[in-house]
């Protein structure tokens, strides 16, 4: 939870508003697409063990919740991954025309 809440407040920065090094923002926000994609393994594997602890303890409704709200907050960090990735390009639209 801890390193998504971290990459939560990566994206929701605003830089994508200023026109310098705009190009170098938007290659940061691929990378970072890519960062998260490449974790989605990790989460998808922490599920699996979270349901076999759910099956297995008398805490499972506990681990269940921790699990919603993991999932939950991923969910969350995609969303504003991708707002952010549509403004960096509607920003670099921007800069297009207006040249």
């Amino acid at each position: 939870m801890q390193w998504i809440g971290e990459k939560m407040r990566i994206v929701s920065s605003d830089s994508y508003h200023s026109g310098l090094n705009l190009q170098k923002r938007i290659k940061k926000h691929e990378a970072f697409e890519a960062e998260l994609h490449a974790n989605q393994d990790r989460l998808t594997r922490i599920n699996k063990k979270g349901m076999q602890l759910v099956e297995r303890t008398i805490n499972g409704s506990e681990v269940n919740k921790l699990l919603e709200n993991l999932n939950e907050e991923w969910e969350k960090l995609l969303k504003l991954t991708a707002e952010r990735g549509q403004k960096l390009k509607h920003a670099g639209d921007q800069r297009v025309v207006n040249r």
